[in-house]
């Protein structure tokens, strides 16, 4: 491996190229956010738990749309794009993001609640007791 001094890396020059011409506004562009989460059930409600780290809570979206709930976002590039070439690897995921899920049983979608803590939201979503899909906004 060469000692590149000159650039403060001790990275091959081959690669050293090769991660500085990698575009990180195209790179951006070209990623899903990929939304991983937990449902759990019980008698009265489904529970959903979607890790969303990084993403602002203003930036999340919770509505109920053709029998789905749809959940969307935006995970913003937090970095200075003028610094991009100072990166070597960009791993996390950024850029928008949809979840959509539906149910087994019917559900009262006017009363579907979330709260966003710690990077997680938890959506609760009440089953209908009258087996009667119920529609309204998602709050």
């Amino acid at each position: 491996m060469q000692d590149n001094s000159k650039t403060g890396s001790h990275l091959p020059d081959e690669l050293l190229t090769a991660v500085r011409s990698v575009d990180p506004a195209r790179t951006m562009e070209q990623r899903s956010f990929h939304v991983l989460a937990d449902v759990r059930e019980s008698g009265s409600e489904y529970a959903i738990f979607l890790d969303v780290p990084g993403v602002d809570e203003d930036d999340l979206n919770v509505n109920w749309e053709a029998d789905e709930l749809v959940v969307s976002g935006n995970r913003e590039f937090d970095h200075d794009l003028e610094d991009a070439e100072q990166f070597i690897r960009l791993e996390r995921p950024y850029g928008p993001f949809q979840y959509r899920t539906s149910f087994q049983r019917p559900v009262v979608a006017s009363a579907i609640t979330a709260k966003y803590k710690r990077g997680v939201l938890k959506i609760r979503i009440p089953k209908s007791l009258g087996g009667a899909q119920h529609h309204g906004p998602a709050n």
